[in-house]
């Protein structure tokens, strides 16, 4: 499986996609906004269905951070096996964030 494009990502409102920040990324063709992961919408619909505007926007600002919050939660798991006794290693072990290795193993395409 491969990996995915590396972060920093952004949401470019001006045409509603996602990219990244860097201009030379391998990932695809770039151009001086960055290459773009994903188009959350097309110029067409925006003038059909305006009242979806918001939600896509909401959406594009989430997906934006994804590679962020990936690094975040691999922190957090390396944290609690670090001090399995500490409150985070007691909340991903036992609380409700034991799911988060099993989010993170998705995420890098184990099932």
């Amino acid at each position: 499986m491969g990996k995915h494009t590396p972060g920093k990502w952004i949401y470019e409102p001006s045409d509603m996609t996602i990219r990244t920040m860097d201009v030379s990324s391998n990932a695809g063709m770039g151009d001086h906004k960055g290459v773009i992961i994903a188009e959350l919408d097309s110029p067409e619909w925006r003038k059909t269905r305006p009242d979806s505007i918001p939600e896509k926007e909401a959406n594009g600002r989430l997906i934006a951070e994804a590679p962020m919050m990936y690094e975040a939660l691999k922190e957090i798991v390396s944290l609690a096996d670090d001090d399995p006794f500490a409150t985070i290693g007691m909340y991903v072990e036992h609380g409700k964030g034991s799911n988060i290795r099993a989010l993170i193993a998705r995420i890098e395409g184990e099932k």
